[in-house]
């Protein structure tokens, strides 16, 4: 498992270029310092039990891909730096709006405001890890950028009502 510190910058950022140039689809990769636990206050349910939010490799090198628009067997490139991702995850602990998307309580969607531009983190909550099914972490799904955020935010608020949890 590769440990990725958000509390140093530079050197998360030099791990994520590291992995963003070789796909490594069966390892995990764990970002600490992430502070999910503030989240829970701000919506006032216990939802993420750990700190620390797990990914693996394979989806990190995904959404480090140049975008490319397509949607194949599991991959969606978005073409995020490893400098926006650490401010992304390092974001969280503030976030814009939490959104609670499927019906079984399972995956936060956590909008953020990152240098101007929306993004949504998609957190799947008890989720095991690739190489340990009894884990129960915090996985990132996916993170990326919404350009239509305003849109999105009324297609929520009409189709999910009691589903925001939080909004700043």
């Amino acid at each position: 498992m590769k440990v990725i510190n958000l509390g140093t910058p530079l050197r998360a950022a030099e791990i994520i270029d590291e992995l963003g140039k070789k796909r490594l689809a069966y390892a995990d990769v764990r970002f600490q310092n992430v502070h999910l636990k503030k989240i829970n206050d701000l919506i006032g349910r216990r939802v993420f039990t750990k700190n620390d939010l797990f990914m693996d490799a394979g989806g990190l090198w995904d959404i480090l891909q140049e975008e490319d628009g397509t949607i194949g067997r599991y991959h969606h490139h978005h073409g995020l730096s490893p400098t926006f991702i650490i401010s992304a995850l390092s974001s969280l602990q503030d976030p814009e709006l939490v959104i609670l998307e499927c019906q079984t309580h399972r995956y936060i969607v956590v909008t953020l405001s990152v240098d101007g531009k929306a993004v949504l983190a998609v957190i799947e909550t008890d989720a095991p890890l690739r190489n340990n099914r009894n884990a129960n972490i915090n996985k990132l799904v996916t993170l990326y950028e919404k350009n239509d955020f305003p849109d999105y935010l009324r297609r929520i608020k009409k189709r999910t009502e009691a589903r925001i949890l939080y909004k700043k």
